[in-house]
């Protein structure tokens, strides 16, 4: 760096010339003492104008001190070691000390620098001239500084820049006290005014209330019973949960407020019991036989007690409003420490978190809210924090803090509570919302159902709990299922139940032969009801219950179509062993088959792309997300995150057809005892239902499509003489689609001709050529 000023020095002064050089020779026309750099700096301006003219010379000082600024950031001086630094601070501060240098080591040089000093000083001078001496000795003395005084001019620079930033926080204290100073006035003012505006906002209260109780006082007593005035203004508002209704509290079946139909059956044991089926009035638009839910004809088969189902466990300690307030105040002191100002305006307690409604002040984001779950996780000490932010119509945050003692909601009291919303016949409970109110769906509204989360989440109880509200409210005239178990443990429970369309399933390949027969099936179903002019199975029921459907011989049908729930409890394993085979069916199911009563609910405890790929999500907008590990896997359920921070042991999302947003359920419980029980229920009748109904639904289907499809004998044709049962060759050679040519394939396997499906392979032809010419060529007659 001092070479850099140095350099400019040089150049600022009168420069020899190349007359000067050429008349007074090379010595003393080019280093002429004269010059303010001395004879150095005569020189070395002289080659920099000769080098690199008059106006790029100045790049020269501007690259020296380039390299000398670098070189005092980085520190390039470590090799000295104590000694000469030492060294070299004295020489240093000798040649500094004795300037100005005169012509001897004088008296003066000799108190000053010494004659080491002199020598030093005037041999700089006499180099450099006067200012560039300067300048070559004072930067020599602080590099000689600098390196003594390294090792602790760091740790003290440190110490002053930490002083320096207290002083600043002092300053902005002292600040920010005199803001609050010259703002006291009005802050005076805006309180007198929300003081008076609340006063007067009670005063108006007060007479409306006066007015009301004056108007209750005039009228007959059981007008006004059960009116309640309005509640005091109040800055937070706690509302209590309610215990949990036990045995004697909770209303039976045989106390509807909707007419019922009683019928009574014989229990093991001796003895009768009334069971009472709920049915709704028929209104204007309605349907009675399919809005019901259950079947009319004399009630064949009875419907399952209540009694069946275990009482309402004892739950956690209730909370008290002096909790929730200290748990209130909690909150709003542990965001206020954040920067976050705001309170709390309702607490809402539910059976397993309790929701904080908190309003932030003017100016708050939202983000610096959400940002804090953690930190409020920390304070609360709760396990994990969820927020919904904001709550849809309002002003404020919803925060969910799990209870201390959490309840558990049983099956019996959610479907005791919800007896009034379940009216349509598909109508399932889930359990209860983060208030407490029961919650149950239409799985006809949904249509089709996607339920996934970890292992041991609550995936399978939530299973049992749609099964079991089927079982307890419909026979199997108006509901049938087809359960589908890869895993081979969750739902053999219902083996041998009427309603079940087939055992449940457990191989892979036996669950594609089903799904392809419910596709079979949805094509036969739309194709009776385009024959019958009706758009959906609710219309062609209310056809069959007015006596306006008739049969191929002439005669009114008199059973209703009934509704399909096929339910998978892991798609996961289909999807690895089968893959785009078993997603062919499913994605033609969840895209056409709503209108004709057949839904799905797909299972799974693998939220990943692979499981659930975009076809299968875009089909089914309905779904419910269990907990799980990862935000991926919620996003992938949800497209959003959050279940990740559930709480497990049935803490659900339910995310419904056409909302942006999920809401927060904890799911019924329901113990396996309670399943067997059900099901045991409906096996004292399964020989009687369940032969006729899956004859029936077999001749059907057979009678109907064998004669309809115009393919069959040509694709009878090609699969016998080429001895070939593959589905791609019937696409190829017929030129029809892989669905088509799939269900053709089915037809033939019921027909006899090939045999049963044997995953990639052929299936193996059991007709001959001879035979089938034999057949063709007997008087149109075809056994098939």
């Amino acid at each position: 760096m001092s070479l850099g000023l140095y350099a400019v020095l040089a150049l600022t002064g009168d420069g020899p010339h190349w007359g000067d050089v050429l008349a007074g020779g090379p010595l003393t026309g080019l280093f002429r003492p004269d010059h303010p750099g001395g004879p150095v700096g005569s020189g070395l301006a002289f080659a920099c104008r000769v080098v690199f003219g008059s106006i790029w010379c100045w790049a020269v000082p501007a690259w020296f001190l380039w390299r000398g600024a670098r070189l005092v950031v980085r520190g390039a001086s470590r090799f000295l070691p104590l000694g000469g630094r030492l060294l070299t601070l004295c020489l240093a501060s000798a040649a500094w000390l004795a300037q100005p240098a005169g012509p001897l080591p004088g008296e003066a040089a000799a108190r000053s620098g010494g004659a080491v000093g002199w020598y030093l000083a005037s041999g700089f001078h006499a180099l450099f001239g006067r200012w560039g001496g300067l300048i070559f000795l004072t930067f020599f003395l602080l590099s000689a500084l600098v390196l003594v005084a390294r090792p602790w001019l760091g740790p003290l620079l440190d110490r002053l820049a930490s002083v320096g930033v207290a002083v600043s926080l002092g300053f902005g204290a002292v600040g920010r006290g005199v803001w609050w100073l010259v703002a006291l006035p009005a802050r005076a003012v805006k309180a007198l005014w929300s003081l008076w505006r609340g006063v007067g906002g009670d005063m108006a209260d007060w007479r409306r209330n006066s007015r009301l109780e004056a108007q209750t006082n005039n009228v007959p007593p059981h007008v006004g019973a059960g009116r309640t005035t309005a509640p005091a203004r109040a800055t937070r508002m706690v509302h209590m949960l309610e215990p949990a209704a036990g045995p004697s509290d909770l209303p039976t079946q045989t106390e509807p407020s909707v007419p019922v139909t009683t019928v009574t059956r014989g229990k093991r044991g001796g003895g009768s019991v009334s069971t009472a089926v709920q049915r709704p009035p028929a209104g204007d638009g309605e349907f009675p036989e399919v809005d019901g839910g259950l079947v009319e004809p004399g009630a064949r088969i009875p419907l399952p007690d209540l009694d069946l189902l275990h009482d309402t466990p004892a739950g956690g300690t209730q909370m008290t409003a002096s909790v929730l307030n200290a748990s209130a105040d909690l909150l709003e002191e542990t965001l206020r420490s954040f920067g976050v100002e705001g309170t709390v305006k309702d607490v809402r307690p539910g059976p397993v978190v309790t929701t904080f409604e908190y309003q932030p002040a003017s100016g708050i984001k939202v983000n610096a809210i959400v940002q804090r779950s953690d930190d409020l996780a920390l304070a609360m000490k709760a396990r994990s924090i969820r927020m919904e932010a904001p709550i849809p119509g309002k002003a404020a945050v919803g925060i969910e803090i799990p209870n201390p003692t959490q309840e558990i909601v049983s099956m019996k009291e959610v479907f005791t509570l919800a007896a009034d919303q379940l009216r349509k016949p598909l109508s399932v409970v889930l359990g209860r919302d983060v208030f407490g109110d029961p919650v149950s769906i239409d799985l006809a509204d949904q249509p089709h159902l996607l339920v996934a989360g970890a292992t041991g989440s609550g995936k399978s109880v939530c299973i049992n709990a749609m099964i079991c509200s089927l079982l307890l409210r419909c026979d199997p005239a108006t509901v049938r299922l087809l359960l589908i178990d890869p895993k081979m443990l969750e739902l053999n429970v219902y083996n041998d139940v009427p309603h079940l369309l087939t055992p449940v399933v457990t191989d892979p390949k036996e669950a594609l032969r089903a799904l392809k027969w419910m596709e079979a099936q949805m094509d036969h179903r739309y194709r009776r009801l385009s024959r019958h002019s009706v758009r959906n199975i609710e219309a062609y029921n209310h056809k069959v219950a007015t006596g306006l459907v008739t049969g191929d011989d002439g005669e009114p049908v008199t059973e209703p179509m009934p509704y399909y729930v096929c339910i998978v409890d892991e798609l996961a394993d289909l999807i690895i062993q089968l893959g785009q085979e078993i997603e062919l069916p499913i994605t033609r199911l969840a895209q056409k088959a709503r209108a004709v009563g057949i839904h799905l609910v797909l299972a799974t405890q693998r939220p990943s792309v692979d499981v659930l790929t975009g076809v299968i999500k875009a089909n089914i907008p309905c779904r419910i997300a269990f907990r799980v590990i990862q935000k991926n896997d919620s996003r992938t359920i949800l497209d959003a995150n959050g279940a990740e921070k559930l709480l497990g042991k049935g803490d659900m999302l339910y995310l419904q057809p056409g909302r942006a947003r999920p809401i927060r359920l904890h799911g019924a419980y329901l113990e396996v005892d309670e399943c067997e029980a059900i099901a045991a229920h409906w096996r004292e009748y399964t020989e009687v239902t369940r032969h006729i109904a899956l004859a029936e639904e077999r001749d059907d289907l057979s009678g109907f499509e064998l004669e309809s499809d115009p393919l069959f004998e040509r694709a009878r044709e090609i699969v016998v003489f080429s001895q070939h049962g593959s589905t791609s060759m019937l696409q190829r050679k017929l030129q029809v689609g892989y669905a088509r040519a799939g269900r053709l394939m089915d037809l033939l396997e019921q027909a006899g001709v090939v045999g049963p499906f044997i995953g990639s392979k052929a299936r193996e032809v059991l007709m001959q050529p001879d035979v089938l010419e034999a057949l063709e060529a007997a008087d149109g007659e075809d056994p098939l």
